[in-house]
């Protein structure tokens, strides 16, 4: 009698969980692959350390008079009497924006400071 790919019987259950079987502790003895090569951490750069000994200038740069009277301006519309709030926020931003030192300033801003002093 001649066997065809018919005549073969299929596996049971068990011979398939056996095989399954195998088929990891064989793949466990295997290394594993690494996908990508390792790459080192990223450190944050090195930022020098100030301390009082250090500093002979200060931080904050000195303001040329003509910044110091716009801000000076700007802070005097922002107390204003007789003015709306629109008007004395408006005035002010109009004198802020006039220098580029002083054109990151937001009005609103100065004004609560102004009024938590």
């Amino acid at each position: 009698m001649n066997s065809t790919a018919t005549d073969v019987k299929p596996k049971t259950t068990e011979q398939v969980r056996a095989d399954a079987r195998q088929r990891v502790i064989a793949n466990a003895r295997k290394p594993a692959k690494r996908t990508s090569p390792k790459l080192p951490k990223a450190r944050p750069p090195k930022v020098p350390v100030l301390d009082s000994a250090t500093i002979s200038t200060p931080l904050v740069p000195a303001f040329s008079r003509q910044t110091q009277a716009k801000f000076g301006l700007a802070v005097q519309a922002l107390k204003a009497k007789g003015r709306s709030l629109n008007q004395r926020l408006l005035i002010c931003h109009f004198h802020l924006k006039s220098d580029p030192v002083l054109s990151a300033i937001r009005p609103e801003e100065l004004l609560k400071e102004i009024q938590n002093k």
